[in-house]
């Protein structure tokens, strides 16, 4: 038989320990002496290791087990200081999102609230103005026939303003065309009761023969109601009564304001509608009400 006697330790506790399925700790802490003398078949004898070797090993093994131990122990730790950021992790993103559904919820109320009110307008109508403003100030205008009118002379009864231009591509119009509803409805209580006065917000172009001319397309030619111009500066101050300001704009098109403007017996403002929803039959009822000084039906607030 051949004798070994040098042999290279970590080689063989490797070797033996693979071929018998067990951990190289098990085979270097003395497993593997008993493992090969069960092989003196093999014709292969190995001297034991030197002394001391065996208790060496032992603490080495012992002193990686500590290791891994400490490093296990550090993972754990690892481990929940990261499950412990996570959970706070989760409960910020959470609360984020419980304040951005409560935060769209308001706003999806306050836009219900809005709509409402906005049907609420356009079922009933005028808005009732609270200002104290004189809107038949003493300022002399002309109308389409180029006679001088003085504002403050129309007073003793309701006047229903609306703004307009003779050049409008459209929406001034169909304003005209719904005022022209009311005054068939007013009938012959239009210039004896009450009056209607349609200003230009263009008074740069808008002179008494385009008012005409105006006036006898969309037949309104009708008695009670003006058309009326004036000096620009003339003009920009009757409209600042009614809190409304004319803009050019660079193509020469005027700003538009789609809207009636019902003033008492005493030019303080009474009503505002929008032209678009104003109801001729039901502005009509507010004029006659305004004639005969009685109260407003307002049904949608105050602007």
């Amino acid at each position: 038989m051949l004798r070994v006697v040098e042999w290279n330790r970590d080689f063989l506790f490797k070797t033996e320990a693979f071929k018998n399925r067990m951990p190289v700790s098990t085979v270097a802490s003395g497993e593997l002496w008993r493992l090969l003398n069960r092989r003196q078949a093999t014709g292969i004898s190995v001297a034991p290791p030197p002394r001391g070797t065996r208790t060496k090993r032992s603490k080495n093994v012992s002193r990686l087990a500590h290791c891994d131990s400490y490093h296990s122990q550090a993972a754990l730790k690892s481990m929940k200081t990261s499950a412990m950021h996570s959970l706070r992790n989760v409960w910020l993103i959470s609360e984020g999102l419980a304040l951005t559904i409560l935060i769209v919820f308001g706003c999806a109320v306050t836009l219900i609230g809005c709509r409402q009110q906005a049907e609420v307008r356009r079922e009933h109508g005028g808005s009732a103005v609270r200002d104290a403003s004189d809107c038949l100030p003493d300022i002399t205008l002309v109308d389409q026939y180029g006679r001088k009118v003085s504002l403050a002379s129309l007073k003793g009864k309701p006047v229903l303003f609306d703004f307009i231009y003779t050049t409008c591509p459209g929406p001034c119009l169909l304003l005209t065309a719904r005022m022209k509803k009311i005054a068939d409805r007013l009938g012959s209580k239009l210039g004896t009761d009450a009056r209607i006065v349609s200003i230009t917000v263009d008074p740069e172009h808008d002179h008494p023969e385009q008012l005409r001319s105006y006036a006898s397309a969309q037949g309104a030619d009708i008695n009670g109601w003006l058309f009326l111009t004036g000096t620009p500066k003339q003009i920009d101050y009757v409209m600042a009564r009614f809190k409304l300001f004319r803009h050019h704009e660079a193509d020469g098109t005027v700003d538009h304001f789609l809207l009636f403007c019902l003033v008492d017996a005493n030019g303080r403002p009474l009503l505002q509608y929008l032209g678009e929803d104003a109801q001729p039959e039901r502005v009509a009822s507010d004029v006659e009400r305004a004639a005969a000084h009685k109260p407003m039906a307002v049904g949608d607030g105050a602007t």
